[in-house]
């Protein structure tokens, strides 16, 4: 049996289900005249989350935590907010469950 025969003809549903996700928080930002950018930082390697305008220009930079609550449905102008009363780093945003 080659691994060819054990990839499945379709994702599975969970895929799909995260994948729609994905695509309501880009459509969220993008009303807003955000994006989310991911890269390395030149100096060591780290990832670098920003979030920019349309223009391209960098609004602010994001932890991963920041990120993840922004994936999970957190409004951008909430993160300072939540990250002070200690709400983003937990097992629930690590895990992409929207916060209240």
């Amino acid at each position: 049996m080659s691994s060819i025969d054990t990839v499945p003809a379709d994702p599975p549903p969970e895929v799909l289900n995260q994948m729609e996700e994905a695509a309501h928080t880009y459509e969220r930002l993008s009303d807003q005249g955000r994006e989310l950018r991911f890269a390395r930082d030149a100096c060591g390697g780290r990832a670098r989350i920003e979030v920019r305008d349309r223009s391209g220009a960098v609004l602010r930079t994001l932890s991963a935590a920041q990120a993840l609550a922004v994936a999970a449905g957190t409004p951008l102008d909430s993160l300072d907010t939540l990250e002070a009363a200690g709400q983003l780093h937990t097992p629930a945003v690590a895990a992409g469950v929207p916060l209240e």
